[in-house]
């Protein structure tokens, strides 16, 4: 989480104001940021799911996920492979837009 907020706070990759062009590595930069939060999701729901359920939290956690995933789905940041630790979780909670997704990303060639 440190990496990720000094990248956040760094102004050559994520500039603050319109005279700062984006880096050429920001959409690399990007992703690699949603892929480490994406295995912090993995790592709340593995192993502190109990204690979410417990403090009544669940919901909130819940609809942060559907909201980045919904992101990372929408712009094909991650792929269903990266996805696949909380695919079930995912389906359950994601409804409306998994199975698109997956309709999506599947190959297509012989259509």
């Amino acid at each position: 989480m440190d990496w990720i907020e000094s990248q956040i706070n760094d102004e050559t990759i994520f500039p603050v104001t319109t005279e700062v062009s984006f880096p050429k590595n920001f959409q690399s930069v990007s992703k690699k940021i949603l892929t480490r939060l994406y295995r912090v999701f993995v790592h709340v729901y593995v192993h502190h799911f109990d204690r979410l359920m417990s403090i009544g939290a669940e919901p909130h956690v819940n609809t942060c996920y559907k909201h980045f995933y919904y992101f990372v789905t929408e712009f094909q940041i991650l792929n269903e492979k990266e996805l696949e630790p909380l695919k079930e979780m995912t389906r359950r909670i994601c409804t409306d837009r998994f199975e698109i997704f997956l309709f999506l990303s599947q190959d297509r060639s012989c259509d």
